[in-house]
């Protein structure tokens, strides 16, 4: 992590969602209250990042409707760099079951990008509320991770925990024996197992990859309400 740049807040950009030709079809996903076509996840790499595709049935892997990009960093984590969905699919919970997907499949943690938007902030801030996700801060000067509750007390160096979003005062990115740059960063990890409510009533799921195909028996309903990303 300590080859990661400096937090830096950017304008609002528009990400060209790459076409899914020629990548690897991974599985479908069903974002809740989803009923007019079917999406699945398409894989491919490239030098830079890992993308995850989704494509609606209706308009084709040419012309995909979101998509999620990573940097690997290390051997088990994954850095999210770039994020989109178009916009009359936005808010429908698309990018948030694609997160706990690529969570899932891969088994990585997942932290923040050091460049983020007010669109990845929002991003974020939906993934922080879902009770499918545990999102915590990690310091990767003292390599500890604490939660949101904690911003603001001493840290063991006797730093104050910060919110990465405040992290951007210096443009140098954090080294081992320089106190400038980047130091915290968010970091998504997930449950194996989760409870959900459906019409009054509780249900313990596991992501079992074999249930999420739409309408499969194990796993009947999205995670993620109307509203989030």
């Amino acid at each position: 992590m300590k080859t990661l740049h400096e937090y830096i807040r950017e304008i609002e950009i528009n990400l060209n969602i790459p076409a899914a030709s020629n990548a690897k079809l991974l599985k479908k996903i069903k974002p809740r209250d989803w009923s007019e076509s079917t999406l699945t996840v398409y894989f491919k790499e490239n030098e830079t990042e890992c993308l995850y595709i989704v494509v609606d049935s209706r308009f084709g892997v040419s012309d995909p409707i979101g998509f999620l990009g990573f940097e690997k960093v290390g051997d088990k984590m994954l850095c999210a760099r770039n994020a989109a969905v178009k916009p009359n699919f936005q808010k429908r919970g698309i990018l948030s079951e694609l997160m706990l997907f690529v969570k899932k499949t891969t088994g990585f943690e997942i932290i923040s990008d050091t460049i983020m938007s007010d669109a990845g902030i929002a991003l974020w801030k939906s993934l922080s509320r879902s009770p499918f996700f545990s999102m915590k801060i990690v310091d990767v000067k003292n390599n500890i991770k604490f939660d949101f509750s904690d911003i603001g007390s001493e840290l063991p160096d006797g730093d104050i925990a910060i919110d990465p979003k405040d992290d951007n005062k210096n443009e140098k990115f954090y080294e081992v024996g320089n106190p400038n740059g980047q130091r915290f960063f968010y970091i998504l990890e997930s449950a194996d197992k989760f409870n959900m409510m459906v019409e009054t009533t509780s249900y313990a799921y596991g992501y079992l990859m074999r249930s999420r195909e739409p309408h499969g028996l194990l796993s009947p309903h999205g995670y993620f309400e109307t509203g989030d990303l």
